[in-house]
């Protein structure tokens, strides 16, 4: 029974994600759903990480589900890739915003503070979308 309404929800996540792209809370919902009841059902971990990364949704979310999904079948070399590439991919953009950070205050360093402004008031420009 378990494994019957597992692979139901996992059905239903994929319907979800491949027809109704306006619903990615949903689908990854089911896939958890999935994972409820069939625990090492990697396919439901993988699915819900790999949505959230390709909807650019939580990535902190994304890297553990992806991680579950390693646990439960660590001889898959999809979900080590998926895995590596989110890590890979979130370390670069925090490479890439300590960089910015540095910049930044290497330029409110050596710009003059203007009489007027006080520390709290100053504005910071915030760190650019990619």
């Amino acid at each position: 029974r378990a494994e019957a309404l597992a692979n139901a929800y996992n059905n239903m996540g994929n319907v979800l994600r491949l027809h109704h792209a306006d619903r990615v809370d949903e689908a990854v919902l089911a896939y958890l759903g999935a994972a409820h009841w069939m625990p090492q059902l990697d396919d439901a971990w993988y699915n819900a990480g790999s949505l959230l990364v390709e909807q650019g949704g939580d990535l902190m979310r994304a890297a553990h589900l992806l991680g579950r999904a390693v646990c439960v079948a660590p001889r898959s070399p999809d979900n080590w890739r998926a895995l590596a590439a989110l890590l890979s991919s979130m370390s670069s953009m925090s490479l890439m915003s300590s960089k910015s950070s540095t910049t930044k205050s290497s330029f409110s360093s050596a710009s003059p503070s203007s009489p007027s402004s006080s520390p709290s008031s100053s504005s910071t420009i915030p760190p650019s979308k990619t």
